[in-house]
């Protein structure tokens, strides 16, 4: 008997994620007299990871309908068929048949970002800050700087300034994972804190008071007072009338400014 073709895939689609496709199988011989196809005379040709979770056959006459169902994986699938699954009037059984047409299934696959909160640093502290997301698929993870005091390289944050700095990762998928969910962490940088520290002076009892000067101390990175703003508030209790003896200069804040500094300790001096 003759064994016509079943390769021809009577979906409309050349791939799939859950199916269902099916295939035609035809026997062609013209003295065809029955045919006894069942689910377990049909291999599954796969590559890669595709699979199909049902093989159901459906039909009658010289006409069969071969569905995979519940395909999963990522690959593709096709189908062969084992001999004596048809006979004709004269005994005579279908040979094995093979491989078929293919499709392909492609199961695009979730992920998820795991990218934890930054731990605040202080201005000074590090200049560099190491970012460590990683994705459920393994995949790598890019990171994009949204704002902030710093540039970025890769996953490593340089500290350009006090501020907060807000980073994103993301990860784009390929052909089998989706893109993740991006995420965005901040990392505050606060201000290094300075001592403001009154210079003594002195005068002669009933001379109005000298100009007082305050120094201030504890930079990082190299910097100094040029990166400081504005005099620092600088009082005495002390008088033109004032008895002679040690009377405190205190210092303050006053006009002082600094983007990556603030002023914390504060050191009187004697008059």
């Amino acid at each position: 008997m003759g064994y016509g073709s079943y390769g021809s895939r009577t979906s409309s689609v050349g791939s799939t994620a859950g199916g269902p496709v099916t295939y035609t199988v035809t026997y062609a011989d013209v003295n065809f007299s029955g045919a006894t196809l069942a689910a377990g005379e049909i291999t599954l040709n796969k590559t890669g990871t595709a699979n199909a979770g049902t093989v159901s056959v459906s039909g009658t006459g010289s006409t069969r309908t071969v569905t995979l169902g519940g395909t999963t994986g990522n690959g593709t699938l096709g189908i062969s068929i084992a001999a004596g699954t048809a006979g004709d009037a004269a005994g005579n059984l279908a040979p094995a048949a093979g491989p078929s047409q293919t499709f392909t299934v492609v199961n695009i696959g979730t992920q998820t970002l795991t990218f934890g909160a930054l731990a605040g640093i202080t201005y000074g502290d590090a200049a560099t800050v190491t970012l460590g997301a990683t994705a459920s698929s393994g995949l790598p993870v890019s990171y994009t700087l949204l704002s902030g005091p710093a540039t970025l390289s890769g996953n490593v944050l340089t500290i350009t300034g006090a501020g907060t700095i807000v980073v994103q990762a993301t990860q784009g998928g390929n052909s089998v994972i989706s893109a993740a969910t991006p995420v965005s962490q901040s990392l505050v940088v606060a201000k290094k804190g300075l001592t403001v520290t009154a210079q003594p002076a002195s005068r002669v009892y009933g001379q109005a008071n000298p100009a007082f000067t305050a120094v201030l101390s504890g930079f990082v990175l190299g910097e100094t007072s040029a990166v400081v703003s504005g005099p620092a508030g600088l009082t005495t209790p002390a008088t033109t009338a004032s008895s002679p003896g040690g009377y405190a200069i205190t210092p303050a804040v006053g006009s002082l400014g600094a983007a990556n500094y603030s002023f914390t300790t504060f050191t009187p001096g004697v008059l």
